[in-house]
């Protein structure tokens, strides 16, 4: 009768403490690795209770989580003495697991090694517990992960990162939109990676998404690159669809111009920020595909004069190397990180002759300027931002036209070219 009634005591003192330990389960994650956790089995007696294979181990070691999906786990743990690892589950919540540790048990795995493991099936939406302990009174750190099995373990709270991500750079195409290229990391628990950008409020807006396999790459299409410089961040998602951690910010260039003396263009931008480039090259061309190095500044620097600009357009821009260490699928074959084109015509720079009048209305326009001069012109082109030409014509009056046809709204230039001299006007299409 005392013996019955002591087996009685020692079950109801054991489930008193298992719940317990329930309650204060940390979450478990598939992909991730709980590391330097501390645990002490204070259990002296010889005596008690055996789960499944495992006697006398501390009910303070649990983990848990909701099956994602059907498939198997394997999982293992590795500690500086020797371990014991135990799975129950299968039930429908975590509130469930306590009153049912003695009827669910789907594996586990005690012997003298430092390292056990554990391999079981798991139901999608069911829940399970997991218990790594040592099978005496002693204390010691342990590592516990699934190595392998395509069953996902996860719960809603789930916040171990699934690897920490890292932005390569931002830089400005030739259409003034910021690309943004990340480093490539593939695993079975990452469904993809979220992009960031601040606003004007300082906070951080979700602008797309490249899932899991696609190329490490984003074009921001809402950016333009000669209106402001951006601040971008990234983050992975993972199999739980939960959003990890953001990564390190990067903030792009922004190129400014202005009119120095004579013909002098001046230059300035801002710090690219999250890489600490060595030097900044300056880059002018007549248009963007033909555009030199014609100088190069310390990683400090943020203004240049270019003291002797060709005559006619000129276009400039600046730049830093792309890092080594970018991984990225996508990271374009160029090896710089660009900032946003400015031409000479952004600061008014105009060639004029007292006798040639040029006169073109309306500007802004909808679709439609026309061009009126002195003289008749030998022709008449439209050139974008980048120094790329839309159209030319021959005119055959000095009174001609010209319909802006499936053109975005944005800044363009006329070029006028007389007899003996190229003139160029500036003109905004709404």
């Amino acid at each position: 009768m005392k013996k019955n009634l002591l087996l009685l005591l020692i079950i109801i003192a054991f489930k008193i403490n298992a719940q317990y330990g329930c309650f204060n389960a940390l979450t478990f994650c598939s992909g991730t690795t709980y590391t330097n956790s501390t645990i002490s089995n204070n259990t002296s007696s010889s005596g008690g209770m055996s789960f499944g294979c495992i006697t006398n181990f501390n009910h303070n070691c649990f983990y848990y989580g909701q099956a994602q999906n059907n498939g198997s786990v394997t999982l293992q743990v590795t500690g500086s003495s020797n371990m014991d690892l135990i799975c129950w589950g299968g039930v429908n919540g975590p509130q469930n697991i306590c009153s049912q540790l003695m009827t669910n048990t789907l594996a586990c795995s005690s012997s003298s090694s430092t390292t056990e493991s554990i391999t079981f099936n798991i139901v999608s939406g069911k829940f399970y517990l997991i218990c790594a302990t040592t099978p005496a009174s002693t204390t010691t750190q342990f590592t516990l992960s699934q190595i392998s099995g395509s069953g996902i373990l996860c719960i809603n709270e789930c916040s171990k990162a699934v690897a920490t991500p890292t932005l390569c750079y931002v830089s400005s195409n030739s259409n003034l939109n910021n690309e943004i290229y990340f480093n490539n990391y593939i695993n079975t628990y990452k469904n993809g990676t979220v992009i960031y950008r601040e606003n004007s409020s300082s906070l951080w807006d979700s602008i797309g998404y490249v899932p899991n396999g696609q190329p490490d790459k984003f074009i921001d299409l809402t950016s333009n690159t000669n209106q402001q410089s951006y601040r971008y961040a990234i983050a992975h998602l993972d199999s739980c669809n939960n959003i990890q951690l953001k990564s390190s910010p990067h903030k792009t260039i922004l190129l400014q111009s202005s009119q120095g003396t004579g013909t002098q263009i001046n230059l300035s931008w801002n710090l690219y920020q999250g890489l600490n480039p060595a030097s900044y090259y300056i880059f002018r061309g007549t248009t963007s595909s033909n555009m030199q190095v014609i100088n190069t500044v310390s990683g400090s620097t943020t203004a240049y004069t270019d003291l002797t600009p060709p005559v006619g357009l000129n276009l400039y821009k600046v730049a830093i190397l792309t890092p080594t260490n970018c991984t990225s699928s996508a990271a374009a074959m160029d090896t710089i990180i660009s900032s946003n084109y400015r031409s000479s015509q952004d600061v008014g720079i105009i060639e004029q002759e007292s006798n040639y009048i040029i006169d073109i209305y309306p500007n802004p326009t909808d679709h439609k300027v026309f061009i009126q001069t002195k003289e008749l012109s030998k022709s008449i082109s439209i050139i974008d931002i980048t120094g790329k030409e839309i159209l030319t014509l021959k005119p055959k009056n000095t009174l001609e036209y010209i319909e802006f046809e499936n053109l975005s709204a944005g800044i363009y230039f006329i070029r006028i070219t007389s007899n003996n001299k190229i003139y160029y006007r500036k003109i905004v299409l709404n």
